[in-house]
């Protein structure tokens, strides 16, 4: 029963976290268009929202592997919903 407590614990923060993120992002965005057309300001938020919510989850975790082989202007995120099946 403590795990399901805590589980919808979880996911009910990061749906709160998410739904209240976009709409900061979407102010940001509107505010900051003219100044930002590259949206870097959108991009670093949206980095920290993902940041938190792997944080707020115990039980995931991140892996990040060959850093140093990314170019530098073009990326690709690969992610796998299945921690026994690596992609």
């Amino acid at each position: 029963m403590k795990k399901y407590v805590i589980s919808i614990v979880i996911w009910g923060i990061g749906t709160i976290l998410t739904i209240l993120l976009f709409f900061a992002m979407l102010f940001w965005t509107i505010v900051l268009y003219p100044f930002d057309k590259l949206r870097k300001v959108a991009h670093s938020q949206c980095f920290w929202w993902a940041d938190a919510v792997i944080a707020l989850n115990p039980y995931w975790s991140l892996t990040t592997t060959g850093i140093v082989n990314i170019d530098k202007t073009k990326h690709m995120l690969l992610s796998s919903i299945t921690s026994l099946s690596p992609i």
